[in-house]
């Protein structure tokens, strides 16, 4: 198959689904019904003959020859020659399947075979008036090109020009190298953060160097040009000078390099993540023909509705959801849909009808495999559990979900012979075990209307996710950062308990609190006194919001998610690995499973033993409200607690009334400036080790040297502000 071809069948595939859908959409308001207008059998028609061209323009005669005879069909309807009775509506409904049939088989699916088909179509067109024209034989026009069927072109415009032909895999090995190239940018991020640290130390060794200078100056007699020592002193100053200058020059390069390989890093891995978005009908093309041959085979009549054909989401995630769905809706017909004479005692139609839904929302894909049988009986789950020692000790749960919950445990059946359809109660843990290795999950739930409803949710996206990095019970741990609804610094007074289960007070209303190391089985999380600001992050999904405590927040993260391969954990929390900076695997938590596991009673444990540490109190002094309000939400986020002052005066004042342990002031301020405070702190006994770190708009070196001299321990320029430096620095002094 050459270029154009495949370009050709590409655009069939989508063009055809429109018109299949339109025309089905009519028959479904039939069903029900509605009585379709003229308008409505008119657009259908042109529907029919637009999608004979198109099948004539890929060479799929089968589809070219049932359109036209769809087309005839839906002619005579129009004109009163026909009814659209429930035999029609039978009869289109199968041509319907049988050329979407057609369509899948261009990838690679097996072609149906259409003979019993064509033979009930012809029957039904023979079926004429007397004196009306027989439409049964194929007219020979059919294989001469019509102007308005050319005239709806398969090919979207443009197409040939703007689609290329491209492996498969090697798509997603550009992927991989593009995400291992994100991951690069992190480590490069380090290698900057380092020469800050350097510069910062340089920055503390001129001011060391000019207040050394100064007491060589006074200590060598006749000064430093009598003593022989000023060829020295210069020597090394200017070797100092040369290297802070190469120094800050080399991370403004390195800044720019990060900057620009970041953002192109991130750029390339979005466009590969769209180009690996294909519709689901290309996965999910060929259910109706499973459908229909299963109901065959077990005896029941079904009907399959497929919703949302037009989404697009990941190949990957397609190809890994298709078993999972398959098995589903096998499920939904051996087990869901009842045989036609116990439907119409139940005062069913006798056909079932079967529902397989796709929706996308906020980057999460939703599959719902739905039928109208039966339903689930919780009391047999109910007593299969109870045979498998699966229920808890203690009262049963009330709740029918926790109940149904059950069924995707491995090993769990309600059955006691094993058939070539079910029995061995792997099915649906396998179904779950793929939700969840995709970092999802899968629900059920036995519909108020009658039947069952499975529903799965996994990332549109396969690989690369945003994660948030963070450390409990001393190892590290990925969290889907779109899970996550806020991140918390929750002071111990906040945490309370409420029918013995700890809660945390937020400014939403209490929350349930557990620690993240004991809901993937690490064990309980103590919060000790010395935790005044215990790190929380709050998870939100299914309906649920719950908060996790862990030992601390490490920073958002682009990563690629990997399958660790084999069983994952029981309980579902671990989604796969993903690689960190050193080398390490890092778990990639499933949020789904944080959310649903169940409380282990030791959540989190409020420890009374008395510590000796607090959290570090750092007042700021800026006469701006916008710099102090800025710098206060950045320290507070990472656990300081803060303290303000608009001035000099107000800072001596705070300082002289309660501890502190580090100071950060601008020096242009009112009343007293920061130099002015510098040098009070310096000549205070009380607070001469007060750690002071000077962050101003003032870039002169002779300002720069002027305060290192007064005794700053950092020197931070507005202009350049960084906030990763000013936290490092406040790190290196406390």
């Amino acid at each position: 198959m050459n270029d154009l071809q495949e370009r050709l069948q590409q655009a069939f595939r989508q063009e055809s689904r429109d018109y299949l859908e339109g025309i089905r959409t009519l028959l479904e308001s039939a069903e029900a019904g509605t009585a379709p207008g003229a308008a409505a059998l008119e657009e259908v028609s042109r529907l029919a003959h637009s999608l004979k061209g198109a099948a004539r323009a890929v060479d799929l005669l089968p589809v070219e020859a049932l359109a036209h005879r769809m087309e005839t069909l839906f002619d005579r309807i129009r004109h009163g020659r026909d009814r659209l009775d429930g035999a029609c509506l039978r009869l289109m409904r199968d041509l319907l399947d049988q050329m979407e049939d057609w369509v899948a088989s261009l990838g690679g699916h097996p072609p149906p075979d259409d003979t019993a088909l064509l033979a009930r179509l012809d029957a039904r067109l023979a079926a004429l008036p007397a004196g009306a024209p027989a439409a049964v034989p194929l007219p020979p026009e059919i294989t001469e090109a019509e102007p308005d069927a050319a005239a709806e072109s398969p090919l979207p415009r443009g197409a040939g020009d703007s689609t290329i032909r491209i492996d498969a895999g090697q798509l997603d090995r550009v992927l991989l190298s593009g995400t291992e190239l994100v991951a690069a940018q992190y480590r490069q991020g380090q290698v900057l953060r380092m020469l800050q640290e350097v510069g910062g130390t340089l920055a503390d060794l001129q001011g060391s160097w000019l207040r050394l200078r100064k007491t060589l100056a006074t200590a060598v007699p006749g000064g430093l040009e009598q003593g022989g020592l000023i060829t020295l002193v210069e020597g090394f100053e200017l070797q100092l000078r040369d290297a802070v200058r190469t120094l800050r020059t080399a991370r403004q390069v390195k800044e720019l390099a990060v900057r620009t390989t970041r953002q192109l890093g991130e750029d390339l891995q979005e466009d590969l993540r769209d180009a690996r978005l294909v519709p689901v009908d290309t996965v999910f093309g060929s259910v109706r023909a499973m459908v229909r041959d299963l109901a065959a085979e077990l005896g029941v009549a079904a009907d399959l509705r497929v919703q949302g054909q037009e989404v697009r989401a990941d190949r990957l995630v397609l190809q890994r959801l298709r078993d999972p769905v398959l098995h589903l809706l096998r499920n939904a017909v051996g087990h869901g849909l009842e045989p036609p004479a116990e439907r119409r005692a139940a005062g069913k139609p006798e056909q079932g009808q079967v529902l397989l839904g796709f929706t996308v929302a906020e980057g999460q894909l939703t599959v719902t495999v739905a039928d109208d049988g039966r339903g689930i009986d919780t009391a047999r789950v109910r007593d299969a559990a109870r045979r498998l020692s699966l229920l808890p000790p203690g009262p049963e749960p009330a709740d029918d979900s926790a109940i149904l919950a059950l069924i995707f445990t491995p090993g769990f059946t309600t059955r006691h012979e094993v058939t070539t359809l079910s029995g061995r109660g792997l099915g649906l843990s396998i179904v779950r075990q793929a939700a969840t290795r995709l970092g999802g999950h899968v629900t059920v739930s036995n519909r108020p209307q009658g039947g069952t409803e499975f529903r799965l949710v996994v990332p549109v996206a396969a690989m690369a996710q945003t994660l948030l990095l963070v450390q409990a019970g001393g190892q590290t741990y990925g969290i889907p950062a779109e899970s996550i609804d806020r991140l918390l610094r929750v002071r111990r007074s906040d945490i309370g308990s409420v029918e013995g289960r700890p809660v945390v007070r937020t400014t939403e209303g209490m929350l349930p609190l557990a620690g993240l190391a004991a809901r993937i089985g690490l064990g309980a999380q103590a919060v000790s006194p010395a935790q005044s600001a215990l790190p929380v992050l709050v998870l939100q999904g299914q309906g649920q919001r719950l908060a996790l405590a862990c030992d601390a927040f490490l920073g958002l993260r682009q990563s690629l998610v990997k399958d660790l391969g084999g069983p994952l954990p029981p309980g579902g929390t671990v989604a796969g690995g993903m690689l960190l900076d050193d080398g390490g695997v890092a778990l990639v938590l499933n949020p789904y499973g944080l959310l649903g596991v169940s409380h282990r009673g030791d959540a989190v444990t409020l420890a009374d033993r008395p510590v000796e540490r607090r959290t570090p109190v750092i007042l700021v002094v800026d006469d701006s409200l916008t710099t102090r309000t800025l710098q206060k939400s950045i320290l507070e986020a990472h656990g300081y607690e803060i303290r303000m002052a608009v001035d000099g005066v107000q800072a001596l004042k705070r300082l002289r009334a309660e501890a502190v342990d580090l100071v950060i002031t601008d020096v242009q301020m009112p009343q007293l400036d920061g130099f002015g405070l510098l040098s009070a702190i310096r000549e205070d006994p009380a607070l001469v080790r007060l750690p002071v770190i000077l962050v101003t708009s003032l870039e002169r070196r002779e300002d720069r040297a002027r305060g290192l001299a007064l005794g700053a321990d950092a020197y931070i320029v507005k202009r350049q502000f960084n906030q990763d430096e000013l936290l490092s620095t406040i790190r290196q002094l406390l």
